[in-house]
């Protein structure tokens, strides 16, 4: 099965010592990704992942604008941080290995997630969430290398990672269902439910729409989004 990663509610964070008497903890807060598992064959899984580094949040306007500066992750210039796996091994039980490649600040380097998978959940098995753990050396990405930045922080970096994925076109139909069963105990229901797709997703480019219900029936209208858009169509 193939998972479209839920950002809304997972994470992906990090910690690192520094001056061996304190930690330091932050997340990105935007990113997007695919995962695809096979539960039968583990070795066709995968994982394609993307992390906008300026997105990085450590509850602290001024450190987090120096960790965007080119003294860190430099991300006027390298603006996304991404994880491609190449292999995938179930080690026991719910625990995997997961080993791709991660390329930070324009490095890419092979690491290897200790993952706990937990299966699908929700009654119509439309959502699945696994979480995720490794260990990198940040000199091997060339991220802080400024003197003072070396004697003061660890250059081990932790990575945690808790996902939650869900099948696209099912959760489409779940909504519908919800939205039907509520009209039933209350009468009436009328709820719009946003949704953008990316360009490769459709033909004629990026589009965005709404799933609406309403008096027990259901329609989908959409509109193009591109510079070329200059309609809207119902569907």
């Amino acid at each position: 099965m193939t998972w479209e990663i839920d950002s809304t509610h997972s994470h992906v964070s990090f910690a690192i010592r520094v001056m061996s008497v304190s930690t330091t903890r932050g997340r990105f807060n935007a990113f997007r990704g695919r995962l695809h598992i096979d539960e039968q064959n583990p070795a066709n899984s995968w994982v394609d992942a993307q992390v906008e580094a300026a997105s990085i949040d450590t509850h602290n306007k001024l450190r987090d604008a120096h960790l965007r500066s080119a003294a860190f992750f430099d991300v006027k210039n390298y603006s996304t941080i991404t994880f491609t796996s190449t292999h995938v091994e179930h080690v026991g039980g719910q625990n995997y290995q997961v080993t791709g490649n991660l390329t930070l600040h324009g490095v890419t380097r092979s690491i290897t997630f200790d993952v706990v998978y937990h299966g699908h959940r929700s009654l119509m098995d439309t959502r699945t969430d696994l979480t995720a753990k490794a260990t990198i050396n940040r000199h091997d990405f060339g991220v802080g290398q400024g003197a003072a930045v070396r004697v003061a922080a660890s250059p081990m970096v932790t990575i945690e990672i808790g996902l939650e994925a869900v099948q696209q076109s099912v959760e489409v139909q779940e909504v519908v269902a919800t939205f039907q069963q509520e009209e039933e105990m209350t009468g009436r229901i009328e709820v719009y439910v946003g949704f953008q797709s990316r360009e490769s997703d459709h033909p004629l480019g990026r589009r965005s729409g709404f799933l609406s219900a309403t008096d027990g029936g259901a329609h989908l209208g959409s509109t193009r989004t591109d510079a070329s858009a200059a309609s809207q169509t119902h569907a």
